[in-house]
């Protein structure tokens, strides 16, 4: 029988030194005790080894991940390009206008009037062609990878200073994200009817 194969313990294979059988047992189990401990210090210590580089590895691909630009896409981040886009017409900002709009901009107004992004810019410079104030709310968001589509209410005042009309309505927009920002490529408005 091959000597590592022995079973500590067996007194037979085990040379005695004079020592009565029990004892020499006692002995093979307590070597065999001190092996198994070894082992399992050896063991622990190479399952927190490898436990530390597995957690090392996860935390750097969440490190790389977060450094790649995230899209944080949510109702609050389109809520946030809607009132950019509010204000800007509020305030006749073409260049604010000019960073939630896409160059490829088509816009249907309530009315039915279709205009392109030059054309909505341009509108911001006629006198009574926009509201005097304009304010949108999201309600939905639909995200389809670099696209999303946003439904939402307006309110918007428009007309001569002396005399207002108001209207309300629904829109939807559609956006692409070119390069983390949001552009919106295709607008739809329609006004509330009035019991």
């Amino acid at each position: 029988m091959n000597r590592s194969m022995r079973r500590p313990f067996d007194s037979a294979n085990a040379s005695t030194g004079g020592l009565p059988g029990a004892q020499v047992a006692a002995l093979g189990w307590s070597r065999h005790s001190q092996q198994i401990c070894r082992r399992a210090k050896i063991t622990m210590k190479l399952f927190l080894v490898y436990t530390g580089l597995i957690l090392a590895a996860v935390l750097t691909v969440q490190q790389g991940r977060a450094t790649q630009p995230s899209l944080p896409v949510s109702m609050r981040v389109f809520q946030q390009v809607e009132d950019r886009w509010s204000e800007a017409i509020n305030k006749r900002d073409q260049n604010a206008l000019g960073l939630v709009l896409s160059p490829e901009l088509i816009d249907i107004s309530a009315s039915g009037q279709v205009r392109t992004r030059d054309q909505q810019v341009a509108a911001l410079f006629q006198k009574d062609t926009e509201p005097l104030s304009l304010d949108r709310r999201v309600l939905s968001v639909r995200v389809f990878g670099d696209m999303a589509v946003v439904i939402g209410a307006y309110v918007e005042e428009e007309g001569p200073h002396e005399k207002p009309a108001r209207r309300n309505g629904m829109f939807t927009h559609i956006y692409r994200n070119v390069r983390g920002n949001w552009l919106c490529i295709n607008a739809h408005s329609t006004s509330a009817q009035e019991p």
